[in-house]
């Protein structure tokens, strides 16, 4: 995720969610999966973590954070058949943005479990499909899950309630008004499929998202809550906060 080269929604996103997790790693063995740049590892070791460990399957993406971030532990894996780290050797495990990407989610999840000391803390984010579904699809994404099946296999595997300041273990991220929201993807469907859409942008002068200016993710809020069903408001990103029993 280098600047410049990732929008600034997606860079600012990603970097609320490494903020969010901070609060979590002081002191602590971290498990960063799926790393890619390997910017969020570097964060998570600046806000205290003891050690990072990060591991992602493109190693082009391996060599470059190896070479930028040279305190932090690289190795290459496929996370949906074998995260290459011993039995209970983590405290934390980070997963932000991976499951949505992988056809064995289950298989990874037990992965996650394995590799967490008991008493260790499960961090995932995933986009929730109520929301995402009104977007444009992910060619990148495999199996993407609504809000409900993304917290039932989250307890499946990480079922203890995890310690927290507002009692909550689903937390919620950018959350979106879901009248508005289907109402724009209506009318995005239909100047597509009158051939309208490019003449439109030129007209309203929409422009593409501009690239985010940094390569490196500072300290601020995150602007993540505690996740509540509400009919009319629904979050782009799930988070799930769990304890290894």
């Amino acid at each position: 995720m280098p600047g410049g080269t990732t929008p600034a929604n997606i860079f600012n996103e990603a970097e609320g969610r490494y903020n969010f997790a901070a609060q979590f790693v002081r002191g602590r063995v971290v498990l960063d999966i799926a790393c890619g740049s390997g910017i969020g590892s570097e964060f998570l070791l600046e806000a205290g973590a003891k050690k990072v460990l990060a591991v992602d399957i493109d190693q082009p993406s391996l060599d470059v954070a190896s070479a930028q971030y040279p305190k932090i532990e690289f190795a290459w894996g496929d996370a949906s058949r074998h995260i290459p780290l011993s039995d209970a050797s983590v405290d934390v495990v980070v997963s932000f943005e991976t499951i949505e990407h992988l056809q064995d989610q289950e298989n990874f999840l037990g992965e996650c479990r394995r590799v967490l000391k008991v008493g260790g803390r499960f961090i995932c984010s995933s986009p929730n499909s109520d929301v995402s579904k009104w977007f444009p699809p992910s060619r990148f994404h495999v199996k993407e899950l609504r809000a409900t099946e993304f917290i039932a296999l989250m307890r499946k595997y990480f079922p203890s309630a995890a310690t927290h300041p507002h009692g909550n273990v689903i937390f919620a991220q950018r959350e979106l008004q879901y009248p508005t929201l289907v109402a724009r993807a209506l009318a995005r469907t239909a100047t597509e499929a009158m051939g309208i859409k490019i003449a439109l942008q030129r007209l309203l002068k929409i422009q593409p998202e501009p690239g985010a200016q940094r390569n490196r993710f500072a300290v601020c809020p995150h602007g993540i809550r505690p996740y509540s069903r509400r009919l009319l408001h629904k979050p782009m990103f799930l988070i799930y906060v769990g304890d290894k029993t």
